[in-house]
């Protein structure tokens, strides 16, 4: 049993030494409301609504920021908490266009409000966040009266410039949550605070508009906005809360594997939130995969095959297609051998669907022509070790661009002080977070490994004889007139590896010709198998990783069995009642040279 303990509504808690109340209240079950709180940010205790008594306090504290202590007895629903969070919220409704039914609701005045934010709106709906406002929750829970308030007209146009997002100042708490989740939680920094007084509010670019702005429309502060003034442009008023069905699914794009929560109607993708708490993404979405969703029912998708017939593509059944690809491939294979057919498939594919082509070229046509371009196996360890990590090396990883997500938990740790060396041939964003940016040759980012690594071996590092002698050659001179980086950037990378401390390696599809080349740094540092080490892979696609492990790779087998090796063959062999070809088969880039009629 914990030694710190405090008391919360008569129960006996445990807590740990840097745990707000509002913490252990929530590990506990315990009801406390908040506005601005968002986890994994600095608490700023803004709202008020999470109020609390602490017996011999001289006031009320916001629990949310608040240290638990000692001893201390903690009262959440008392009289003098229930009348300050129905102040506080009687407040924030008379603030603006906030046109729930919970204040006022006999009043001409308030019909007459009504009228006049329907137009504003331009929409006879009830409000965009109808049912799904924490404001009107929170109100109608504490039977808040508004009667004798002054309310408080918003003069603020609301901001639809921009296709995705609708920004709507009249019905903003000024809560902080979006600009929390904008600089804190992804890190893009488009988004602040201004002006003062009773002119303050949320404001992007000097007061512009989010397109106008380093807004990269992920979306992040329309998840957290509590209330109606961040809303989902495609969605508004076209779905309530109560009419979605919700499916959780994996993003489709790139290969960080965000869990997703589709909210549907009438059989139809609506809207698309970020499941929270879940790995790997932990709530976060980038504009692909919350915004990236109309393709699922779109018209222009092809239903049945296509065929071509005198030149021109027509509809087919499946067995006129079936039949046509089975005969060409038979006609191929009798005439030109097994050898002069490849299989090239995306890693957008399912892990069955890889698995079953694989085992179709090899077992059915009888070669080990398989490649799946952009895809890579890596030892990847989990994605939040990217935000924990105190040293981390990224090659050849436009990471914001390419998998944004992944890039979060990059930029958070830069935020927090760890280590970073960005290798790139590009100016990429995530280079300006970087302590080392070596901005390089392209195709040369295995020189500069190789030379680091001969850099690690001169000063002390043990490492296998075959990796000694293939960097012997890799002096400082050569490797910096090769890359075109000065030596000082090369020894100051150097310097940040060589520590104890294990140091994350990540690298991007572009760089995966190169992975040998990674793991034999990550071996000479001992960051092998480690937390917060590992070579780790970033696809553009996303199952870049399940193709590899499917086996579709000219060399391997499911599982990265060789296939040269007999005793992994026959395992397969016998599992699948075939005699498997022994020779390692075609690369994509083979392929596309042995194409007829290309130089390439």
């Amino acid at each position: 049993m914990s030694e710190h303990t405090l008391t919360i509504d008569g129960r006996h808690l445990p807590f740990t030494p840097g745990e707000t109340i509002l913490e252990v209240a929530r590990r506990n079950g315990i009801f406390i409301p908040t506005l601005c709180y968002l986890k994994g940010t600095t608490p700023t205790g803004a709202c008020r609504v999470c109020l609390v008594e602490i017996e011999g306090a001289r006031a009320l504290a916001p629990s949310c920021s608040a240290p638990a202590g000692d001893n201390m007895v903690v009262h959440t629903n008392s009289p003098a908490v229930k009348e300050a969070r129905q102040t506080v919220l009687a407040l924030l409704l008379q603030s603006g266009n906030h046109n729930c039914a919970v204040a006022e609701k006999a009043s001409d005045d308030w019909t007459q409000f009504q009228r006049q934010v329907a137009n504003y709106d331009q929409s006879m709906e009830l409000c965009p966040a109808h049912s799904a406002c924490k404001l009107q929750a929170y109100a109608y829970r504490y039977q808040v009266d508004t009667a004798g308030l002054v309310r408080s007209m918003a003069d603020y146009p609301m901001e639809t410039a921009s296709p995705l997002i609708v920004r709507d100042a009249s019905r903003c708490i000024l809560c902080g949550r979006c600009v929390e989740a904008c600089n804190s939680i992804q890190v893009n920094n488009a988004i602040s605070h201004g002006f003062r007084g009773a002119q303050a509010r949320i404001v992007a670019m000097g007061d512009g508009s989010l397109d106008r702005s380093e807004c990269v429309f992920c979306g992040q502060c329309i998840q957290a906005c509590p209330v109606g003034a961040l809303v989902e442009k495609k969605s508004r008023y076209k779905i309530r809360p109560w009419e979605a069905r919700h499916v959780r699914t994996t993003c489709y794009y790139c290969g960080v594997g965000c869990q997703l929560d589709l909210h549907i109607k009438n059989d139809t993708i609506m809207k698309v939130s970020a499941v929270e708490a879940a790995e790997p993404n932990h709530g976060r979405l980038c504009v692909k995969g919350r915004f990236g969703y109309d393709f699922v029912q779109s018209p222009e998708r092809l239903t049945r095959p296509m065929i071509r017939k005198d030149g021109e593509l027509r509809g087919a059944s499946w067995d006129e297609a079936l039949d046509l690809i089975a005969s060409k491939i038979k006609t191929v294979k009798e005439k030109e051998g097994p050898e002069a057919i490849a299989a090239i498939c995306s890693a957008k594919s399912t892990n069955e669907a890889l698995y079953t082509l694989q085992k179709l070229f090899r077992v059915g046509i009888g070669t080990n022509n398989l490649a799946s371009p952009f895809a890579a196996g890596g030892l990847n360890n989990p994605l939040f070790e990217l935000e924990e990590a105190q040293r981390m090396i990224l090659i050849g990883s436009d990471i914001t661009e390419e998998n944004p997500v992944a890039g979060t938990f990059v930029k958070r740790a830069s935020k927090s002080g760890a280590q970073l060396i960005v290798v790139d041939s590009r100016p990429t964003k995530i280079g300006t977070f970087a302590n080392t940016h070596l901005l390089l040759k392209e195709g040369t980012e295995s020189v500069l490994i190789n030379g680091i690594i001969h850099q690690l071996i001169k000063r002390g590092r043990k490492s296998p004889e075959d990796i000694q002698e293939n960097t012997q050659s890799y002096d400082l001179e050569h490797v910096a007139e090769t890359t075109g980086l000065g030596a000082d950037d090369i020894l100051a990378a150097v310097d940040i590896l060589d520590t104890e401390e294990p140091a994350m390696l990540v690298y991007g599809s572009k760089v995966a010709s190169f992975a040998r080349t990674f793991v034999a740094l990550q071996e000479v540092l001992d960051n092998l198998g480690k937390p917060y080490g590992g070579v780790n892979y970033l696809g553009d696609l996303n199952n870049s990783q399940g193709a590899c492990d499917m086996g579709v790779l000219p060399g391997f087998l499911p599982g990265y069995a060789p296939v040269e090796d007999e005793k992994s063959r026959k395992a397969f062999e016998s599992a699948w009642s075939a005699t498997l070809n022994p020779e390692p088969g075609l690369g994509f880039s083979e392929m596309i040279h042995n194409l007829s009629g290309t130089d390439a």
